[in-house]
């Protein structure tokens, strides 16, 4: 029990830590991109865009690896790669060589290290807890302190780097991923690992006496081709209408956010003129609101049937996302809409995305996990970057409004399919 606890609480140390370093690294490449290197629109596009295409393009075979070579080594390795990629970035920032296309290939290898890195965190989740009850709470941390993280850590990146320059500002920063390395790499093997070799013996003598192992033996999945790894995943992750349905509504709500916050920035601080600081104050709610929500967030998954929490928190972002679109039409009103619209959204986001992983850590095979978590992954984000494409050009071409009207319409459509898909599983699954 004693053994069990303590991994648990290295593997939550080491994730919040970590989510410290990932909320620093974004804003500081930023920052350096754009205020000592002069990055222009275009760069800084196709920076954001290249920190995403691991999760359009190697999230499932990183789940598949997950799931092949077991969540807490590849968690350690990961971690491991992460601070030698941040201290090949420290030496290239101090000697002075920093170039838009080093950080243009920097940010996509720590992109794909960072998605490996997340998967194997969720996925270590049902081997470190002592009982099924863990689950959510531990989900629940895993999600509060994103959030702590996504609120004090863009604020700190800004403020070191204008009091002690960029590379001491980086240095603290990677200090958080090696401290996080520290910690996942004190983590034992899970109880079922070490227990392996004493099952084995256990059945050799089984068979010695006489005892027919086959049973046993039919029920070890046989080894698996990348191919059928992946269509084993694929198809839990479809016939799961549940696991589905929430999966396209986060797609699609995703996909409605992507295309608003395109032009979000745009609406508040040059078409109704509200200013920078309004826009940074809308930012902290929304993390305060985030931050509040993920403390309730596992109590509330587990109290209030999944159904329900889906249908009607879908059905509160819809209205949480209308309300831009609102404040561009009534100019006067903009301040409390955006205010209600930013804390309501940021809220309800928080707590489903908490439910849905709760819902697939304790749902999902163990061995399926990496790979379920990949899948997920792929389809919610991998709308993003074009999202974030197409809401920029509309903006552009035909006006702010329509992609501010597009975000409700897209995620009215992903609580459409997922009652669609959920009224499909039938009454005995109610």
């Amino acid at each position: 029990m004693g053994v069990v606890n303590r991994r648990l609480r290295l593997a939550k140390a080491s994730n919040a830590t970590d989510a410290f370093f990932v909320q620093a690294f974004g804003p500081w490449i930023e920052i350096v991109a754009v205020a000592l290197l002069a990055a222009s629109a275009w760069q800084m596009g196709l920076l954001n865009a290249l920190t995403m295409v691991a999760f359009m393009i190697l999230g499932i075979p990183i789940g598949v690896f997950v799931d092949r070579f077991e969540a807490v080594r590849v968690l350690k390795l990961a971690l491991v790669a992460k601070v030698a990629l941040a201290a090949v970035l420290v030496a290239v920032a101090a000697s002075g060589h920093l170039s838009i296309p080093f950080l243009l290939v920097f940010a996509t290898v720590m992109g794909i290290v960072t998605v490996a890195t997340e998967t194997a965190q969720v996925s270590t989740v049902p081997a470190l807890v002592d009982h099924d009850g863990q689950i959510s709470r531990t989900v629940a941390n895993i999600a509060t302190w994103d959030r702590i993280a996504s609120l004090v850590a863009p604020v700190a990146v800004a403020y070191g780097v204008t009091r002690l320059g960029a590379n001491w500002t980086l240095l603290a920063a990677v200090g958080f991923a090696v401290l996080a390395m520290i910690l996942a790499l004190l983590i034992t093997k899970p109880a079922a690992t070490q227990a392996a070799p004493e099952e084995s013996d256990a059945s050799d003598a089984d068979v010695e006496a006489g005892v027919d192992a086959e049973p046993a033996a039919a029920q070890a999945p046989a080894k698996q081709t990348f191919w059928e790894q992946v269509k084993d995943g694929w198809a839990v992750l479809v016939a799961d209408r549940q696991l589905a349905g929430m999966t396209w509504l986060s797609a699609f709500t995703n996909a409605g956010l992507s295309m608003g916050a395109a032009v979000e920035s745009i609406l508040v601080i040059q078409t109704l003129d509200l200013g920078v600081e309004c826009y940074g104050i809308l930012g902290f709610l929304a993390a305060v609101s985030g931050v509040a929500a993920s403390f309730v967030s596992g109590r509330i998954a587990d109290a209030v049937p999944v159904r329900k929490l889906y249908v009607w928190g879908g059905m509160g972002q819809c209205v949480a996302a209308s309300l831009p679109l609102f404040a561009f039409a009534a100019p006067q009103a903009a301040v409390v809409l955006l205010i209600i619209h930013t804390m309501v959204w940021g809220v309800i986001l928080t707590i489903t995305n908490v439910a849905s992983q709760i819902y697939a850590a304790t749902t999902v095979e163990q061995r399926l996990l990496g790979r379920i978590s990949a899948f997920r992954r792929t389809l919610t984000m991998g709308l993003v970057p074009l999202g974030s494409i197409l809401g920029g050009v509309l903006g552009t071409v035909a006006g702010l409004w329509l992609p501010l009207l597009l975000w409700p319409v897209f995620t009215l459509f992903g609580v459409l399919i997922y009652m669609t898909l959920d009224r499909r599983r039938g009454p005995d699954t109610a």
